[in-house]
């Protein structure tokens, strides 16, 4: 595989800085506004009635705004991945990053699915925002036991009182099982309300990454994640000295760079493409189009496998 290079890595931070460019230009942040008549605009106008009456379009804003974060957050990854590029970085941080866009596009990508209307997306925010609470509120409990609830961020008790005002009623599931061999008990949970259950981290990433069309995305950059050996290697060559002996020399290659910054684009461009559907942007799509030529244009002028055009779709 050929060695990264310095015009390489000047070419893939430029791609990478172009991709969150147009993004912000195509959404605007903090909050997305939706245009007339548009599937996020009819959400809006929605008939759903909480506590105090009628919802209106907070609730369903509030999600938008939501979904513009979580855009926020891919765009920051990707960001850091072009930061730590270089002829000398070997691909266990890029790789790492990648994972985390994938893991944040994966939720965006499900919080934004087409066609399920104000009250499901409302629901999907807040099954969301529980697995959160649920989260930091064990991790909480193991290193500050005494701590006042909230004082950290969002409770659970927090999340089923929102919910409540919405006349939404969540549904925790909390499994234990314990490891024969130690003895040591561990806990998971479950989120659903009415026709909607949160999926795992499995279930979602593998699902996102099929919409993606890079079907080894999760299982390569997962050991990332977790330090499998392979991956902390890669990048590194056992080469031999000249008055004998060996040395492991770091020798980023061209692919797996390339890989890391292809996909990390693709994490965020695919829920960038239901946001601007929903929010009746369709117009964009075309720019969205001349961005995926781009990308085409430089895994040819990279001399990078073909068949990492198939993203862009």
């Amino acid at each position: 595989m050929p060695d990264l290079t310095s015009a390489d890595v000047q070419e893939l931070k430029g791609f990478l800085l172009e991709t969150g460019q147009e993004i912000r230009r195509w959404l605007p942040p903090p909050q997305w506004d939706p245009a007339w008549k548009s599937e996020a605009a009819t959400e809006c106008a929605n008939t759903e009635h909480g506590a105090a009456g009628l919802w209106g379009d907070r609730p369903v804003r509030t999600v938008y705004a939501g979904a513009a974060i979580y855009l926020d957050t891919i765009l920051r990854c990707l960001c850091a991945l072009g930061d730590a590029l270089s002829p000398e970085t070997t691909p266990y941080v890029l790789e790492a990053m990648a994972r985390a866009a994938m893991e944040a596009g994966s939720v965006l990508w499900w919080l934004l699915e087409p066609g399920i209307g104000a009250r499901r997306r409302v629901i999907r925010f807040w099954l969301i925002r529980a697995s959160g609470a649920r989260h930091l509120d064990t991790a909480t409990k193991r290193v500050d036991p005494k701590a006042a609830p909230g004082i950290y961020g969002e409770t659970p008790d927090a999340v089923c009182d929102a919910m409540a005002e919405l006349k939404l009623t969540l549904s925790e599931t909390e499994t234990r099982r314990k490891d024969k061999k130690t003895g040591k008990e561990w806990i998971n949970w479950s989120w659903s309300c009415e026709t909607d259950k949160f999926p795992g981290y499995t279930e979602r990433a593998l699902k996102f990454e099929a919409a993606v069309e890079m079907s080894a995305a999760y299982a390569i950059y997962s050991a990332a994640a977790h330090a499998e050996w392979h991956s902390v290697i890669a990048g590194w060559r056992d080469e031999p000295l000249p008055g004998g002996g060996r040395i492991l020399v770091s020798r980023p290659d061209l692919v797996a760079a390339g890989g890391a910054v292809l996909a990390s684009a693709g994490f965020a461009i695919v829920p960038v493409t239901r946001a601007l559907r929903l929010l009746g942007r369709t117009a964009r799509m075309v720019e969205v189009g001349h961005h995926a030529r781009r990308a085409d244009d430089l895994i040819r002028g990279l001399g990078l496998p073909g068949e990492w055009t198939h993203w862009r779709r």
